[in-house]
């Protein structure tokens, strides 16, 4: 369908082809119908059906312009049903992206703190507060996560131990998540 179509196709994210969907984004409708008249004419002219009755519509006004009031959104002469939303993964477009989740970017910041906080001498303020113990009340319910039990997670999850801090290069090229 890729090289049928490569005429008519526009970058991500105006088109994006999926396993058996596509993705089209226009400014108005009379400029989906024209976009939808030529996909459906080149699909079908190649031996391809388009099922017009499975054929949704999803309309964002964000710009807040007239968008032609009475102006179906049409498939060969036939009115399209709108929709209210559609369910697409954030892992597609991260992949496209090349964005990474943001709780890898997260651990990532935070196993960078730490690895700049080891490095420093034991005398810093800094690192005195690590053996601070403060006792008081606890609230009721659940304890609260402390930081010492989310680096025990993310070191765990790379397989890394404090002692590999003290080399930053190679402590930072553990850590790093490609963007």
């Amino acid at each position: 369908m890729d090289v049928l179509t490569r005429g008519i196709q526009d970058g991500v994210p105006w088109c994006m082809l999926f396993a058996d969907d596509i993705v089209i984004i226009k400014e108005t409708r009379v400029v989906v119908n024209v976009t939808l008249e030529r996909w459906r004419y080149i699909l079908e002219s190649n031996g391809l059906r388009v099922s017009r009755s499975k054929t949704e519509y999803l309309w964002c006004n964000f710009s807040n312009l007239p968008n032609g009031e009475g102006v179906y959104v049409l498939m060969a002469d036939q009115v399209l049903p709108p929709k209210d939303n559609f369910r697409l993964s954030n892992g597609f477009f991260m992949n496209k992206l090349r964005v990474a989740p943001i709780a890898e970017k997260v651990r990532e910041g935070r196993l960078r703190w730490f690895g700049n906080i080891r490095r420093r001498r034991i005398a810093t303020p800094v690192r005195r507060v690590e053996d601070l113990v403060v006792s008081g009340s606890r609230r009721r319910g659940r304890p609260r996560r402390i930081w010492d039990d989310l680096l025990t997670l993310d070191l765990r999850a790379l397989n890394l131990s404090a002692d590999m801090t003290s080399y930053r290069r190679s402590w930072r090229r553990r850590i790093r998540v490609a963007d």
